[in-house]
């Protein structure tokens, strides 16, 4: 037995030194346990009781922050109308329409919302230099004919919106009287879906009066980011001011509407707009992957996407949007809103697509290892001995290896090219779920 004389002093220290770890680490707003090096917070959730932050019953705080929020919708004449009507049957419902603006390339109106023509405006002389104008003026002589454009191919054009959107936008909000102007203006497209009260949460501790430009990156040379607009992004009051200063750009002079950015030589609109901030000194702030470009069954679930909230989804066919929405709305109702929406919770709705083998099928798109196997049993062999793997996808005489579990997307065989055959690892998946606990969700921190 150590000597009370010795002893005491060394245990009064550690417990000393315990209490004071468990204070910090209950009440700081970041825990020890980092996301990438750059760690998350842990904010306090109050209950919304299920309701809508939009709904004026909403207690939370939450629903302070939506009645501060510019919901914009991107869509295009060329586009199947199918995907904006589900939209707007479903995620778009709770949208108050005060919140919600529709922008296009062709005015036209889609049950009792109007879809407002965003290049309308542009002078014809700068219109001129773009060759993909080519296919709006189709469009407009489709209309006026009463014909369907949706026929046409209108990806070219698409490209043009995203700028002029932000002015269109901005002088909207100048006509209105101070305190009636939005804080935030959270862009999306019609195959996008939205957790409110995720992204409103996550508003509520930045300030509006910031020029913020966030959502998830895409990494383009020389390493400039800008958010991809499916993912949706948000524009803070102050970037979108900053963005339309007076000296910003006078009206006649060259690529006026995309704000100086020749939008024709680059890939997309999405990548416009964080050129033309970052010419104002405006870099993105990403929060991958609470914003995420996939869906619930292309997830990869993991350390990464497990106790982190869940902001968006990307490439959200028609059916599918509606059977999640309808599948969240009963897990509003069950949760009461006592818990922000987890990727542990997402993973419950695609459960079942987790089984020993599937043919035709590939469960695999970022390779975390390729080896030689000449068949679906070697291959599963091998996922065994990787104590890492919880999936493969055997194809050919190649097996592939994944240090994460997503359900994948079917592969149908073509003539004269190889089977996809994929696996999972059920065993590992399932000590995962009994391992990862999550005390709390972890509210990434922006990257940078």
């Amino acid at each position: 037995m150590i000597p009370r004389s010795i002893s005491r002093r060394p245990l009064r220290a550690v417990a000393f030194a315990a209490i004071v770890l468990l204070l910090v680490y209950s009440f700081s707003d970041v825990s020890f346990s980092d996301f990438g090096g750059r760690g998350y917070h842990k904010w306090r959730w109050q209950s919304s009781e299920g309701v809508s932050p939009f709904n004026e019953t909403c207690k939370s705080s939450r629903a302070s922050v939506a009645r501060d929020v510019q919901v914009i919708v991107k869509t295009g004449g060329s586009e199947p109308l199918g995907r904006l009507t589900t939209q707007i049957a479903t995620l778009l419902t709770e949208v108050p329409m005060q919140n919600l603006l529709i922008f296009s390339d062709l005015d036209e109106d889609v049950g009792f919302y109007h879809v407002q023509d965003v290049l309308k405006d542009i002078p014809k002389e700068e219109r001129s230099v773009y060759p993909a104008f080519a296919l709006y003026d189709q469009q407009q002589v489709l209309k006026a004919e009463g014909k369907d454009t949706r026929e046409l191919n209108g990806w070219e054009l698409d490209r043009y919106k995203n700028l002029p959107m932000k002015r269109m936008i901005w002088n909207l909000q100048q006509s209105l009287k101070k305190e009636e102007r939005k804080k935030w203006f959270l862009f999306i497209d019609t195959d996008t879906w939205v957790e409110w009260d995720n992204i409103f949460e996550l508003l509520g501790h930045l300030d509006s009066s910031d020029k913020l430009y966030m959502g998830s990156p895409v990494w383009r040379k020389p390493l400039l980011e800008f958010a991809h607009g499916g993912s949706a992004y948000v524009f803070s009051y102050g970037a979108l001011e900053a963005l339309n200063k007076p000296d910003s750009h006078t009206i006649g002079t060259p690529l006026y509407s995309q704000y100086g950015v020749n939008v024709t030589e680059i890939c997309c609109g999405d990548l416009a707009v964080a050129l033309a901030l970052n010419d104002r000194g405006i870099g993105m702030k990403g929060y991958w992957p609470m914003f995420n470009g996939e869906i619930a069954a292309t997830t990869p679930y993991g350390d990464d996407h497990w106790c982190e909230p869940v902001i968006s989804f990307h490439h959200i066919g028609e059916s599918e949007l509606d059977d999640f929405w309808r599948w969240h709305k009963d897990w509003k109702a069950k949760t009461k809103g006592l818990q922000p929406l987890l990727y542990k919770d997402v993973y419950e709705y695609v459960a079942d697509g987790f089984m020993e083998k599937r043919e035709d099928w590939n469960n695999i798109e970022e390779v975390t290892r390729r080896l030689d196997a000449a068949t679906f049993e070697d291959c599963k062999d091998a996922c065994e001995v990787d104590r890492f793997c919880y999936q493969f996808t055997h194809h050919g005489d190649k097996c592939d290896l994944a240090h994460y579990f997503r359900v994948g997307r079917v592969r149908p065989a073509e003539v004269g090219n190889d089977k996809f055959v994929a696996g999972w690892h059920l065993g590992r998946i399932q000590a995962f779920m009994a391992r990862k606990k999550c005390k709390t969700a972890h509210w990434v921190k922006s990257n940078p």
